[in-house]
């Protein structure tokens, strides 16, 4: 078990726990990216930590793997496609069988051409989200989950016209269909944009809506050659 592992509680699965929700918190000199990427790669392709135990050999376990529904607002696929493909996981054959569903927010007609309000633009999206995790549930199958990845949030606000309000609304009730679907939710944000009194409040109400917080910061004692920052994880209880 990595400590990336354990920070998420994911204790030996690949699969994070149904109805969870995961917030990650990064800056500009430190990007959490790379969080995003690792989890990809775990929920559809599992690990191979299972292989190297010679019971596990013995008993041909299987790691246990899942599906993911990725909204995305910061790059396009093959931006992610790239950086999996040097990861060892090939996205475009899981997004052909269905295991990876690309949801492209950079599209300009994605939730409609034609929406001029914030909310009808972010009920729009929550309808998509939820009709294509409908089709992934049913074709699930024996695979362990769904995970919804959403990179990022402080371009979501940007569907929102700059709704802080109409944001917090919409990810209320994506936390809903997490716990309704048995499903898990990972939130990509960049705190230093909320970095001001007015603004701050934001990244109370996303911990507040959080399971499990993960901060990518970078180090107290300043720039090193080959380390770029720290990652510390929190559980809200």
């Amino acid at each position: 078990m990595t400590l990336l592992d354990e920070a998420l509680a994911l204790q030996g699965s690949n699969i994070l726990q149904p109805g969870k929700v995961v917030v990650i918190k990064d800056c500009v000199a430190t990007s959490g990216a790379f969080i995003l990427h690792c989890l990809i790669k775990k929920m559809l392709m599992g690990s191979s930590e299972s292989a190297m135990w010679p019971k596990a050999r013995a008993q041909k376990v299987s790691p246990t793997v899942g599906s993911v529904l990725f909204i995305a607002l910061s790059e396009p696929f093959v931006h992610y496609e790239r950086i999996l493909r040097k990861l060892g996981c090939n996205l475009l054959a899981y997004r052909d069988n269905g295991q990876f569903i690309f949801m492209d927010m950079l599209h300009p007609d994605y939730t409609g051409g034609k929406v001029t309000k914030a909310e009808n633009a972010l009920f729009e999206l929550y309808k998509s989200i939820h009709q294509k995790l409908q089709e992934c549930i049913s074709s699930e199958g024996k695979r362990g989950g769904v995970c919804i990845m959403i990179d990022d949030l402080s371009l979501l606000e940007i569907v929102a016209h700059g709704s802080e309000e109409h944001v917090l609304d919409f990810l209320h009730y994506c936390r809903i269909l997490t716990s309704e679907q048995g499903c898990s939710l990972v939130l990509l944000s960049h705190q230093d944009i909320y970095a001001s009194m007015d603004n701050s409040s934001f990244i109370r109400h996303l911990e507040y809506f959080a399971d499990i917080v993960i901060d990518v910061e970078p180090l107290n004692s300043g720039l090193a050659a080959d380390v770029h920052g720290q990652v510390l994880g929190k559980h809200i209880i």
